[in-house]
């Protein structure tokens, strides 16, 4: 019997260490913020990169590491570390959305006509649990029409698990 228990706690120790060694080293975080005016789409995506590597989706990053924000296309990349918040704004021709990051939450603020509407998403509240381990899972809010807005969780490589409705309440 005591043989039986010192192999249960022998592989128990080797699962502990073997889940702690497939967790990548953090590199830079970033907050990737894409506002397509034209088709009215907005994305706000918080990720880690894996040490010393600079691309995420086929984006070259590597400036990241000397500047911030970094423009490409219709997405501005934030570089985190130690940074104060981060605003950014999208204007679309139906709506105004103001984007603040601090403290591991994503407030938004959405104005359409004289309408405005708010929400805060907290990365590390009990259902989005995200901590930043940059092979995944990872998270991102996205919204392809005004007053519409999901919380999605999936892989690294975008494999969505799913997504939740993220209700916007009307500010006074």
């Amino acid at each position: 019997m005591p043989y039986c228990r010192s192999m249960l706690v022998l592989l128990a120790v080797l699962a502990i260490l073997a889940a702690a060694l497939a967790r990548a080293d953090v590199g830079l975080r970033v907050l990737r913020v894409t506002c397509d005016a034209a088709g009215d789409k907005v994305m706000v995506e918080p990720f880690a990169l894996v040490a010393g590597q600079y691309s995420r989706d086929g984006a070259d990053l590597t400036s990241l590491q000397g500047q911030s924000p970094l423009v490409l296309g219709d997405s501005i990349y934030y570089r985190l570390d130690n940074a104060g918040p981060i605003d950014d704004a999208c204007k679309t021709a139906a709506r105004d959305v103001d984007i603040r990051f601090a403290d591991d939450k994503i407030a938004l603020t959405e104005t359409v006509k004289t309408v405005k509407t708010a929400a805060t998403v907290d990365l590390h509240d009990r259902v989005i649990d995200y901590d930043w381990d940059p092979l995944g899972p990872t998270v991102w809010l996205t919204s392809e029409k005004a007053g519409i807005w999901g919380s999605c969780k999936g892989n690294a490589d975008k494999t969505l698990h799913g997504c939740t409705v993220l209700r916007l309440q009307k500010e006074p």
